[in-house]
Parts: structure tokens; C-alpha cells; sequence
């Protein structure tokens, strides 16, 4: 608890000068009586504990002195306090609090500084109604302390008084241990999911790892594991190996929402920048890539750690001590401007405090922001915290609450792209190891929002072998590009979580191919009943004759003006000319057989020149497009419904001439 354990060694001297006035009175060596005892042996223990402690700083020895002492005289109230003195010295909070304890009840006035012990001791373990009484006591006292000391006893108080009241409104938390399968005998924190959550990455040192057992750390170097979910159960971990996992320490993975590429945090590799730096890599096929510095944009001589990509992959968060910031360690981020990051900027007030903020994750909705401080009003260490996006910037940062947050320290959550679903790393009894992952439904009050994510596979149309390609998404009414991704090159897969409430558009690329579009809507989706979206589309080989059906492409109803939301196709279309120069195309135009065989003909001939005429106003030359009508002649399918009417209400794009 590093707020509190500032004033352990303020106080260790006071402890010390203080105590002596227990003496004899006249400066004489103390008797049993000065002490209400009648042992002289007991005394005589008393006082080579004292020596142990004041000399040596030996606390373990001079403790094991003070209970020989107390064994003979189960009254000596000041051995116990000296014992609880040393224990807390020795960061041993509960037998500080058990001697402690013993002492108050014992002495009629008691060194001042036992109600610090105490009050330290009982907020350490989350006794807050215990620690609150301990230093109200001591405050009343007014023992001497600088102003530093008194401004941090102040912030100890205020941290006992919301522990007391925050545990009377408890939050939802009922834990539940991932199993063997995820957990070991050793540590496993910083867990990351997939979009589908089917597949969970997560930091472990245990047996079997790349760096193995450092003497060092007196502990296993940290590698990146992973399971995979199996007919709803996780499957045994596996090593993610090299080159990503090597003989260093990696740590803080913040993997994107398909699993394909990881930003982390290794120490001390050859040409890093400070004690720890940022790295990426990318999962090419079924093989990772050598990582890469983040270079001296993000990266200093400080200590950058903890990194978290937003889910457009175009924000990255991370925890730094670099200068500027508000305290200790601060969340800073930066932004992905035309494929390069930029300077670093600091998340400022509220989120940062004077003292020290870690763990940042922001969540698939974009807007909710969870992380830890060891200086926000909570319950005594690192808690963790929630802040939401608004139009005037990140709101006030809200404690998760107890029993989610404890005494102890919660450093890091993850939460799943649906919202509801919290995962831990904990060191709580019953575990598989030291520290384990542990998941939970999240509590409604500290939720984000519901997110859907969206997965699919590209192909080709004639063999069915699985594409390399670019899968760019674009909201249709405001023309946004909301996320690009590439597909696998091993599996075709991509995945990805959107904002409900929209419509979009999904385009395709891949050299070599004809471009293929795909609108689809989230609006009026329930996540709760549909989690996801299958967008499968299939690509066919450039060649005369093929062609593709431009799907974001509106008009009015009976009439031929291009309507806004057709702009993302069009743009898309422009680009695809102008990268292929060669290609000549036929924008065709289709109607349904509603009206007449004339009206249609004269409908589709229009719309199609309408397409041609906006292409070659962004300077696509004219000889290399026509226009033609066909009315309803070629239906995709039957006119009897209203599904298959909109198919054939079509504009499409057929390569004339290469």
C-alpha cells in the first residue's frame, strides 16, 4: 500500500524517541514495575528487543524477543506494542493488528503512534470502521509531524471513512476461478478476449516458459499464453512463442478484437528506449511477426508500459512515469494519423491524479474507460475506476466498488464486447496458483454499453480459396471509415466489433480482384439475442464480362438523382479506377417490374447515366465508361415480394475491356 507506507519510516525514529519515555522515571534502567509486571526477565527481553530494533533494524529477531517476553508476562502491554511496532515494519499487517490490539487494551496511555500502526493495519486488511476510529484517535492527539506527513494521515483518514460507507452499498461480484486449463500453479494476470470470446490471451510465469527461471526476479520470466474455447469449455493454454515470447519479460498485452495483431510492453531488449518500451506484431497466416518498437515518438527513457488499442485500432493508451504528468505515473495516448502515431498526450484531470494511474482499457463502445489509481478516493491501494466519454470530455472517475475493489491491489479489468462479462486477475485463497484470472457478471451500474461484433470470411467466387484482403467498413450516412481490418491470409477470417444504431457498408479489396460491397444494418439489434453478424463475401478474378453489384448505391423512389448516402460507393468506385487504369466498365441500370416496361427502361437508363456523369466529374475518363439501361428485363430474382423486388432495383458494374 504505497500512500500508507510513506509514513512507516517517517515514524520508525518517532517510534523509537517516543517509546524511551516508557523508561524509568530519572533515566534509570527500567524495572517490571514501570511497567505494571513483576518479571525481571520479561523486562530484560524487553530491552534486548528493543536493541534488535533500534540497532540492527533485526524487527524478526526483536519480534521473537517481545513474545518470549509476553509468554512470562501475558500483561505487558508495551512488549505487545513494540511487537505490532516491528510487524508493521515488516509490512506483517495482521500480526500488527493482532499485537496491536492486545496493546490498546492493555495500556492506559499508549505511545500515540499505536493508533497509526493500528489504523494502518486495519486498513490494510479492510477493518475501515476499525482504521477510521484508530486515526481519528491519533488526530486528536495532535501528535508532532510535518506538513507532508499530516497531509498524508489526512488522505489515510478519508480512505478509511469511504472504505466504511462503500461497503455498506455493495456492487455484484460473484468471481468465478477460469480453471486449470487458463490457471497454474504460478501467475496469470492482464487478460485479453477476442470480439466472439472464443479465444482468451493473458501474461503468465509459470513452468515451460520461454525465458524459464530467473534467479534474478527469483521467479519465471512473463510470456504471453493462450486458450481457445472448444464446444463451450477452454482448452489447455499454450505458449504463443517466439518471436513474440523470448527470454525477457513480456508483459501487458492489449491484443485487437480478432486476435491478429498485439501491442505489449517488453524491458530491456536490444535497442529499446527506456527500462520498458511499447512493441507491436502482427499475426501473419499462423505465424507472428517479429515485433517492433513503437520508436522514440512513444517510447523515452521513462518507463512505458501497459498499452490498450482502442477497438478502430486508431487510439493506443498506455501507462508512463515520462515528464509532464500529473503524478507518479500517469495514462497518456496517442493517435494513428495517416499510418504513424503521434506525440503522446496526456489524459489529464480527471482521469490522472497526483498520484499513480495504471491499467487502462478503454471498451469495444469506445466510450467507457476503465482503469487503476492508488489515489482516487477508494479502499486503500490501486483500484480500479470507470470514466465515460461526454461532450466535455471524460466524466468523473467512479470507484467499481466493493467487493470488486478490496484492500488489496486490482490493478487491471477487461470487459467483453458485449458489456457484461469482467475478467480479474486475483490472488484470492482457493486458486490454481499465486494469482489467478477469475471472471464475473459485471455489476449493471459500472457497465459499458452493448456492443455486436461483426465476422466474416473472404474468398473466391470460383475455387472458394481463402483471400488476403483489406475489409474496409464505412457508416453510410455519415461516409466515416470506421475501422479498416485484413483478412487472415491462412483462414480468410476477420472480425471486428461496431456501434449499433447504424447502417454500413462493407467494402472488399484485393489486387487482382473486383471490389465488392456489402451493406448490412445494425439498427433496431438486440445484442442480448444476436451477439453477432456473418458478412461472408466472395471475390472474382478481374477479367471481361465480370461484374458486381454496387449495393451502397441509392436513389429516391422513381426517380434518378443520387441520393448522399450512395457517396461512399462511389468514392470507393473512383478509387478502384483510378488504381486499375486499364479497366473499362458499363455501369448498368436494373429496376423491378413495378410501372411500366417504359417507364423502367427510361428509369434504369438514367440512374446509370447519373453514375457515370459524378465519375467523370472526379476525373475518370469518359472513354473509359458507358452507360446502359435494361429496365426489368434481367430480374435477379421473382418480382412477387418485396425482399426480391429490392434485389433487382440494382446498379452494376461490368469490366468491358482490360
Amino acid at each position: 500500500m504505497k500512500r500508507l507506507a510513506h509514513l512507516a519510516a517517517a515514524f520508525a525514529m518517532l517510534l523509537f524517541i517516543v517509546s524511551c519515555k516508557t523508561q524509568a522515571q530519572g533515566g534509570g534502567k527500567p524495572k517490571p514495575a514501570d511497567f505494571g509486571i513483576k518479571s525481571k526477565k520479561a523486562v530484560e527481553l524487553y530491552l534486548q528487543g528493543r536493541a534488535e530494533a533500534h540497532d540492527h533494524r533485526d524487527y524478526q529477531q526483536a519480534i521473537m524477543l517481545y513474545m518470549q517476553a509476553v509468554e512470562l508476562e501475558p500483561g505487558f502491554g508495551e512488549a505487545y506494542f513494540q511487537a505490532g511496532a516491528c510487524a508493521h515494519a515488516r509490512q506483517d499487517y495482521a500480526l500488527t493488528y493482532e499485537m496491536l490490539t492486545k496493546a490498546k487494551q492493555m495500556l492506559k496511555e499508549p505511545n500515540p503512534m499505536l493508533y497509526y500502526f493500528l489504523g494502518n493495519a486495519s486498513l490494510q486488511q479492510g477493518h475501515y470502521v476499525d482504521a477510521t476510529e484508530n486515526f481519528d484517535r491519533l488526530m486528536s492527539l495532535s501528535p508532532p509531524m510535518s506538513a507532508n506527513d499530516l497531509k498524508i494521515m489526512e488522505r489515510n483518514r478519508k480512505t478509511a471513512r469511504y472504505g466504511a460507507e462503500a461497503m455498506k452499498k455493495p456492487v455484484k461480484f460473484e468471481p468465478q476461478n477460469m480453471g486449470e486449463n487458463v490457471n497454474s500453479i504460478g501467475e496469470e494476470y492482464m487478460p485479453n478476449l477476442t470480439a466472439d470470446g472464443q479465444t482468451i490471451f493473458f501474461t503468465s510465469r509459470r513452468p515451460g516458459c520461454t525465458g524459464d527461471y530467473q534467479a534474478e526476479y527469483r521467479d519465471f520470466t512473463e510470456d504471453f499464453y493462450y486458450s481457445e474455447m472448444v464446444d463451450g469449455k477452454w482448452q489447455a493454454c499454450k505458449n504463443l512463442g517466439p518471436p513474440v515470447n523470448t527470454e525477457y519479460n513480456e508483459g501487458a498485452p492489449s491484443f485487437s478484437p480478432d486476435g491478429q495483431y498485439v501491442f505489449f510492453a517488453s524491458c530491456g531488449r536490444d535497442g529499446g528506449y527506456g527500462s520498458c518500451d511499447i512493441y507491436v506484431s502482427r499475426l501473419q497466416g499462423t505465424v507472428w511477426s517479429a515485433p517492433q518498437n513503437l520508436g522514440p515518438i512513444i517510447n523515452t527513457p521513462s518507463w512505458e508500459s501497459q498499452p490498450c488499442i482502442s477497438n478502430d485500432g486508431k487510439t493506443l493508451y498506455f501507462s508512463s512515469n515520462r515528464p509532464g504528468g500529473l503524478g507518479s505515473h500517469d495514462i497518456w495516448y496517442t493517435t494513428l494519423v495517416n499510418g504513424k502515431w503521434t506525440e503522446p498526450k496526456n489524459m489529464g484531470a480527471p482521469v490522472n491524479s497526483e498520484g499513480s494511474e495504471q491499467g487502462p482499457f478503454i471498451h469495444a463502445d469506445g466510450k467507457t474507460f476503465y482503469y487503476s489509481s492508488d489515489f482516487l478516493p477508494g479502499f486503500g491501494n490501486y483500484d480500479l475506476f470507470i470514466s465515460r466519454a461526454t461532450v466535455s470530455g471524460w466524466s468523473q472517475p467512479e470507484n467499481l466498488g466493493y467487493p470488486l475493489n478490496t484492500s488489496g491491489a486490482e490493478a487491471q479489468i477487461f470487459v467483453d464486447s458485449k458489456g457484461n462479462q469482467g475478467y480479474i486477475a486475483s490472488g484470492r485463497a482457493g486458486g490454481q496458483g499465486k494469482m489467478d484470472i477469475y471472471k464475473f457478471e459485471l455489476d449493471e451500474k459500472i457497465r459499458p454499453d452493448f456492443t455486436t461484433y461483426v465476422r466474416g470470411v473472404v474468398s473466391e467466387k470460383v475455387t472458394g480459396k481463402v483471400l488476403e484482403a483489406t475489409v474496409t467498413f464505412i457508416n453510410v450516412s455519415t461516409g466515416d471509415t470506421i475501422r479498416n481490418v485484413r483478412t487472415n491470409s491462412a483462414t480468410g477470417k476477420y472480425m471486428l466489433t461496431l456501434p449499433l444504431d447504424q447502417d454500413y457498408v462493407a467494402f472488399v479489396d484485393k489486387k487482382g480482384y473486383l471490389y465488392k460491397s456489402k451493406v448490412f444494418s445494425l439498427k433496431n439489434v438486440d445484442p442480448k439475442t444476436t451477439p453477432f453478424f456473418d458478412v461472408d463475401i466472395e471475390l472474382e478474378a478481374l477479367g471481361v464480362g465480370m461484374e458486381m453489384i454496387m449495393s451502397a448505391i441509392f436513389y429516391e423512389t422513381n426517380k434518378f438523382a443520387l441520393l448522399d448516402d450512395s457517396k461512399p460507393e462511389l468514392e470507393h468506385l473512383v478509387s478502384f479506377l483510378k488504381v486499375n487504369k486499364n479497366l473499362k466498365v458499363e455501369i448498368g441500370g436494373h429496376t423491378d417490374n413495378v410501372g411500366t416496361d417504359k417507364e423502367n427502361q427510361v428509369l434504369s437508363e438514367n440512374r446509370a447515366a447519373e453514375v457515370r456523369k459524378y465519375l467523370i466529374s472526379r476525373g475518370i475518363a469518359a472513354d473509359r465508361i458507358t452507360s446502359a439501361g435494361y429496365g426489368e428485363s434481367k430480374p435477379m430474382t421473382g418480382n412477387d415480394s418485396e425482399e426480391g423486388r429490392a434485389l433487382n432495383r440494382r446498379t452494376v458494374c461490368r469490366i468491358t475491356g482490360v
